[in-house]
């Protein structure tokens, strides 16, 4: 069974979110966030070649941390997944490495995106470590991302 370990607002869009995560058959238990800030949100347009344009607030997704996250989640799935924006917000970064070591402590593979190129361009360095250390075992990227993170 699929887990998803983020952070929604008490607010319509986080309680459609959860809803509808909820009724795809996810575990989702995080407790939501009470009052500000709102819900994340994102606007997202694709050109006929496949290239995308984003317009994206992040909202009570800064507010994830340490507390959010379940072990027995973190450590029971195959493959844990996270999302390199993730990375902006402090204690979503310590909620990431938390779950990298339960997950790793466990057996598990952990999965990362690099997100868009302005990411990586903001944490190369801490990403290549991600890499290099071991804590990421498997990188989603598009080639604008790659090229980022290897400066070609």
């Amino acid at each position: 069974r699929a887990a998803f370990f983020g952070k929604v607002s008490n607010d319509a869009l986080g309680e459609i979110y959860a809803h509808d995560i909820h009724a795809q058959g996810v575990a989702f238990g995080t407790t939501p966030l009470k009052g500000e800030p709102p819900t994340a949100r994102s606007m997202i347009f694709v050109t006929p070649d496949g290239e995308r344009s984003m317009n994206t607030y992040l909202g009570a997704c800064v507010e994830l941390g340490p507390e959010d996250v379940e072990a027995d989640k973190a450590s029971g799935a195959k493959v844990t997944y996270f999302e390199g924006y993730l990375w902006d917000p402090p204690r979503a970064k310590e909620a990431i490495r938390q779950t990298a070591k339960l997950a790793h402590a466990a057996g598990r593979e952990v999965s990362m995106t690099l997100s868009d190129s302005f990411c990586v361009d903001r944490y190369r360095d801490e990403f290549l470590d991600l890499m290099r250390s071991g804590t990421v075992d498997i990188v989603f990227a598009n080639s604008h991302e790659i090229k980022s993170l290897y400066q070609t």
